[in-house]
């Protein structure tokens, strides 16, 4: 009951400043600009906070279930290769070189067919949106960590250039901290087992924002200490 009257207040507020948000929207549209509806579009977009940037967890859900279904025909179809082996005789293989007999050979392959079956299996497992997501922020993260030290370790004396390389490690070690905080952080939101979806996928959504703005946070300190 509580937690229904939390979300009605939420919505109404949100409703509130969005009427606020676009009436405010009217008045800064000036006339002379020829992409007026393109901009208000994109003010509204902001407002609801109904762009991509803004849900990372709905961003990624296709992504991930093309993996996911990716990875399962793999693992369906090493394990139908190796139903395959199982049935039929390998004699015509040259197992002569590796293996001493065929039931050698064809219990080796069969062995390697259903590890990668299982593998591809357990892999489609792992993959999720919010990993997805999360994955995302922090490989563009360390590219931007990357390009800022590569750029200034030129610009600098060997001695600064030591310390530029120690707190260039510093940052990467916090970005993968950051990452496990909201690993742990999605793990336990699977855990709650929460009967309304809206409310996991927006608490997947505020988790992936929150770990973003940390990532922003590193950057702007590593160009701040590194200069």
């Amino acid at each position: 009951m509580i937690q229904k009257e939390i979300t009605e207040q939420s919505e109404t507020h949100e409703e509130l400043m969005l009427k606020l948000y676009t009436h405010s929207i009217n008045f800064n549209l000036k006339p002379e600009n020829e992409y007026i509806e393109l901009q208000y579009f994109r003010l509204q977009v902001e407002a609801l906070k109904s762009g991509p940037h803004h849900k990372p967890y709905e961003a990624m859900l296709n992504q991930a279930l093309l993996y996911r279904l990716i990875f399962i025909l793999l693992g369906s179809l090493f394990f139908f290769f190796g139903l395959f082996i199982y049935e039929q005789s390998i004699n015509w293989l040259p197992y002569s070189f590796i293996f001493s007999t065929d039931l050698t050979a064809k219990n080796s392959a069969l062995t390697i067919c259903l590890l990668l079956s299982f593998a591809a299996f357990g892999m489609s497992l792992t993959v999720s949106p919010q990993n997805q997501a999360l994955d995302l922020f922090a490989k563009r993260t360390k590219r931007k960590l990357n390009r800022i030290y590569n750029k200034q370790k030129f610009l600098i004396d060997l001695k600064k250039a030591k310390l530029l390389k120690d707190i260039f490690h510093d940052a990467s070690d916090k970005v993968n901290e950051i990452k496990e905080e909201a690993k742990m952080l999605f793990s336990q939101i699977t855990k709650s087992n929460l009967p309304d979806k809206k409310m996991v996928s927006k608490l997947y959504n505020e988790a992936l924002l929150e770990a973003n703005d940390h990532l922003h946070l590193i950057i702007k300190k590593f160009k701040k200490n590194g200069l």
